[in-house]
């Protein structure tokens, strides 16, 4: 028998075995090692560019800041009812208008995700034709929202004749709402 043959088979199998033993599983591995380094280098890659976009976002509201805070005075993040009252209030003394009666409510809303709440105002007063049109018009003019819902002019039956008008007037304000986010 050939030894030299058998001996060289052998070490050729047991080489064989050895590559499919500890090579061969290493190879698979560093394969599969390779597509997780790409599918993680993808998702860096989108994490790059979605950091960059807040970064552009975030840079614009900075440059907008004014407008954003003219934005706050138009439709407050809280009720701040005394600014309100304060505001007409001036207006109506800028007019001329007289004030009589002031009621104010927050009306319940029925959607469930609004993102502003409602104030119900309903003022009172007497003025001339003239102060109460000024008011009118102070009110469109106004940086608050001020929704008119109605309104209603009478002459003064009081019995001085002094040609005022008696002015009932009901609208709408709005605040954003602290559950919206």
């Amino acid at each position: 028998m050939n030894y030299k043959k058998l001996i060289g088979a052998g070490i050729a199998a047991i080489g064989f075995i050895l590559f499919a033993i500890l090579v061969w599983p290493l190879f698979y591995a560093v394969v599969e090692v390779r597509e997780q380094i790409e599918i993680r280098n993808t998702a860096l890659e989108q994490k790059k560019t979605i950091i960059d976009k807040i970064a552009g976002l975030k840079s614009m509201v900075d440059s907008r800041r004014t407008e954003i805070n003219q934005l706050i005075s138009v439709l407050p993040k809280e009720k701040k009812m005394h600014e309100v009252v304060v505001n007409i209030e001036d207006m109506a003394n800028q007019s001329g208008v007289t004030l009589r009666g002031f009621q104010s409510a927050e009306l319940a809303s029925l959607e469930i995700d609004k993102s502003h709440k409602t104030i119900q105002v309903d003022l009172d007063g007497s003025g001339s034709y003239q102060s109460i049109l000024n008011f009118i018009k102070l009110l469109e003019k106004n940086l608050r929202i001020f929704d008119v819902q109605g309104f209603t002019v009478a002459l003064d039956t009081s019995g001085t004749g002094t040609g005022e008008l008696n002015l009932g007037l009901k609208l709408f304000t709005y605040y954003l709402s602290s559950d919206s986010k």
